[in-house]
Formats: C-alpha cells, sequence, structure tokens
C-alpha cells in the first residue's frame, strides 16, 4: 500500500501547502509523476490479463477487421502495439497519458487542483486509469472538454464525445448534458435534453454489435454485477447532495453552473441505479466524478472562513485519503494491485 499512499501525498502535500495555488509547473511535475506510475506499471491492475488476451486475439486481424470491431478506437491501438512490439506497456502509456492530460486540464480549472487532484486519485485513478484502460482513455477525452466546456461549441463538444466513445462506448452517456453550459435558458436546456437523445439514438443505431454487447452484459438475468458500483454512487451522490442542498452559496461566489447541477442530479440519480444495473451505475459513474472534484475543490471556499478555508481543505483531503485506504483495504478487486510493479523497477 506504500507506492499508493506515495502517490497519494503529492497532491496531499501541495493541498496542504498551497490550498488555492497550484503553478503549472508543480501540476506538471506531478502529471509526470503519476505517468510514470500509471504508464509504466507491469501485472498490476485488474485490467492487466484481460488486455493481454486481446493482444493474442490482435495478432490474427488486419486493419479493415479493426474497424468493424466494437469500439474500434482501443482496437485500432491493440492492432499498433502489437505489430510495433510495444505490447500492453505500450498501451497503457498511451492511456495514461490522454487520461492524465485531461485529469490535470480539467483540474487546473477548479477552484483548489490540487484537491480535485486528491479526490480523482482516490478511486478514480485506480479504478479506471489502472483497471480499465478503454474507459480511462475516453474518460480523458471528456475531461479535456469538460476542461473549457463553456467556450467550447456544441460541434466540439459532440467530436470529443464522439471520439471517446470509439473507446468507451459509455461516453455516448455525455451526450445528455450537452445544452448545460454558461447562460443557457432553460428552453434550451429541454431542447438539448431532446436532441442530446438523438444524438446517442444516432450513435447507438451505428453501432449495433456494440449496443447488443452491452444489453447482454448491463441488463437482465445474465448482467455483469460490480459489488463496488453502491460505494462508488455514495462518493459521488454524498457531495452531489451536499452542493444542492446549499448551491445559492455556490451560485455567491461562482455565479451560475447549469453542467454541475446537472451532474449532481445524474449523481444522485445512480443510486437507484445500482439496483436495476450495477456495472452500468458503476460505469456512468466514472464520468460523474467529475462533480465531486468541482464540488470538494470549492466547498472550502463556499463553507471557510478567511481563517478557516485552509482547515477544511486539510479535511477534505484527509478524507480523499481515507477513502483510498479503505478502498485498498476492503474493496473486492484491491489484491490485483498488490504487489505494485513497475517497468523503471526491473519488473517484466
Amino acid at each position: 500500500m506504500i507506492a499508493y499512499l506515495l502517490l497519494m501525498s503529492l497532491p496531499l502535500l501541495f493541498g496542504l501547502t498551497q490550498p488555492r495555488r497550484a503553478p503549472d509547473a508543480a501540476l506538471i511535475l506531478v502529471a509526470i509523476l503519476y505517468w510514470l506510475f500509471i504508464g509504466l506499471r507491469f501485472q498490476t491492475g485488474t485490467d492487466w490479463f484481460g488486455y493481454m488476451n486481446q493482444l493474442r486475439v490482435v495478432k490474427y486481424l488486419d486493419l479493415p477487421k479493426i474497424w468493424q470491431q466494437a469500439e474500434p478506437g482501443f482496437w485500432t491501438l491493440l492492432w499498433i502495439n502489437d505489430r510495433t512490439g510495444w505490447g500492453l506497456t505500450g498501451i497503457n502509456i498511451m492511456s495514461a497519458t490522454v487520461f492524465l492530460i485531461g485529469l490535470f486540464a480539467f483540474a487546473r480549472k477548479t477552484a483548489s487542483p490540487w484537491i480535485a487532484v486528491a479526490v480523482a486519485t482516490s478511486y478514480l485513478v485506480l479504478t479506471l486509469g489502472m483497471g480499465g484502460i478503454r474507459q480511462a482513455m475516453a474518460m480523458g477525452l471528456i475531461f479535456i472538454v469538460l476542461a473549457d466546456w463553456n467556450k467550447r461549441s456544441t460541434a466540439s463538444k459532440l467530436l470529443f464525445i464522439g471520439a471517446a466513445s470509439l473507446f468507451h462506448f459509455s461516453a455516448v452517456f455525455m451526450a445528455a448534458f450537452l445544452a448545460f453550459g454558461k447562460g443557457s435558458s432553460r428552453r434550451l436546456q429541454v431542447l438539448g435534453i431532446f436532441g442530446a437523445g438523438l444524438v446517442v439514438i444516432f450513435l447507438t443505431r451505428s453501432q449495433p454489435e456494440q449496443v447488443d454487447i452491452y444489453m447482454q452484459r448491463y441488463v437482465g438475468e445474465g448482467s455483469v454485477v460490480a459489488q463496488g458500483a453502491i460505494f462508488h454512487a455514495l462518493l459521488n451522490a454524498l457531495p452531489a447532495g451536499v452542493y444542492l442542498l446549499f448551491r445559492k452559496r455556490w451560485r455567491e461566489y461562482f455565479g451560475p453552473n447549469p453542467l454541475l447541477i446537472a451532474l449532481s442530479l445524474a449523481a444522485l440519480a445512480m443510486l437507484p441505479l445500482v439496483f436495476v444495473s450495477s456495472i452500468a451505475a458503476s460505469r456512468l459513474s466514472m464520468y460523474l466524478t467529475v462533480a465531486p472534484m468541482m464540488i470538494w475543490a470549492s466547498a472550502p471556499l463556499v463553507f471557510g472562513g478567511q481563517k478557516s478555508q485552509a482547515q477544511l481543505a486539510a479535511g477534505v483531503l484527509a478524507v480523499q485519503a481515507g477513502v483510498m485506504v479503505v478502498w485498498l483495504a476492503f474493496a473486492n478487486v484491491a489484491p490485483a494491485f498488490f504487489p505494485y510493479r513497475n517497468v523503471l523497477l526491473g519488473a517484466g
């Protein structure tokens, strides 16, 4: 567990000493250290051996057949790394690069980047960055577009969401938030929801085989059970509930934020979804981690006075460290993360 605590100590240390400031040089340095930790891991994480099997399959596929596969973007990466001899390490490096560029770009735009990074590290970095690199690639692209959400056109947002769906089809879920941006009216939001529905229908119709796979995996008696889904749903829902209860305070500090309201409502909706399809709730909750990142990063400002902001920031950081420790100690998949191995440490 020491390796993971050392990783978490980076945002904790900067967050305690500079709760509001995050110089670009410091963010880049920490991002590089994260990249070395995640991208160069070896036989560590829940996804390692499953993707090794996919690498064996891709040896027998040519490029035209690659693009007939579900989530062809990821299969293309498999094909490239098989042909170049980089193997799974090459794929991990590519995934970690996109994921972390997006994560740190988004965190940089929050009220306290170090708290935002700590929130992501406590769960998302492990379960996605080191446990589901297909969705990590998709999440990285979603982070990038969310970092400048209010400045981007609808076409730009759709481009990123569509690209993300090539790596993990669940990314089409983010189309539901297209109309929620700064200055958007209720009428536009309602029209946007219907428009997003049309986008999702188009994307699902264009990839019917992928829809069938997801229906078998996520719905019905044969669906996969994600035992940690309620845990992650609560990690998102609790701060989301706090935000919705006290959103007037947030509005006083940061102005209206329709996107955060929509994300928070979606986070609350994941709780009942857990009992319908735990795997669907788990996968969608990954994208909704952006809500607690924004909420916890701004909570010390909203609830703390001039003198108590640092103490509140320290409390939030301590809770995130506790979440990581609890997950590593009790999650059913945690053994896959021990011992931690890295190519730079002589593994492989």
